[in-house]
């Protein structure tokens, strides 16, 4: 038995799509409820009434982020905690989550701009930059979703904005 969910990567800001990945053989399972707390919100939203297997896709209006019209969903840590009833007995697991989207596509509207043709255009210092910037993108992930180290991955994603921003003002990052 595994109470289990999977954050669903997507490129659309304005969506968070989760998914139940809960593995049970014979256990009743009932009164799935998943708990989101969105960065910068001291409230949680709570969704009940998930089925087995469910797939939410959530907008910002879903997680109380906007009243009427879906816009882009915050970047930042996300706390989601999904509950069930296994045997009448409650089980949790909770999932930190650092959404990326909007860093990404200024990430992305940057490797846009790389000429295939032009090698005197892509300077390997401007290549090196961009890679110096992923890794900590990617590293800040790591550090909360896989090492249970919130604090560094925030820091680090922190230092990725200020990397990025500086790349697109035309400075060399890392020399």
């Amino acid at each position: 038995m595994a109470l289990c969910f999977d954050i669903i990567p997507s490129s659309c800001c304005t969506t968070l799509k989760i998914s139940d990945s809960s593995v049970f053989t014979t256990e009743v399972v009932t009164d799935r409820t998943l708990t989101i707390l969105v960065p910068g919100y001291e409230d949680p939203v709570i969704i009940t009434g998930l089925s087995a297997d469910f797939i939410v896709n959530l907008n910002s209006v879903d997680l109380g982020v906007t009243e009427t019209e879906p816009g882009d969903l915050p970047d930042g840590l996300y706390t989601i905690t999904l509950s069930a009833l296994v045997d009448a007995v409650e089980v949790t697991f909770e999932k930190l989550h650092l959404r990326n989207c909007a860093l990404l596509t200024c990430y992305y509207e940057e490797l846009c701009k790389i000429k295939y043709e032009c090698s005197t255009c892509n300077s390997s210092q401007k290549t090196k930059d961009l890679f110096y910037i992923k890794m900590y993108i990617d590293a800040a992930v790591a550090k909360v979703e896989y090492c249970s180290a919130a604090d560094e991955g925030l820091a680090m994603v922190s230092y990725a904005k200020k990397l990025l921003t500086k790349y697109q003002t035309g400075s060399c990052i890392t020399c």
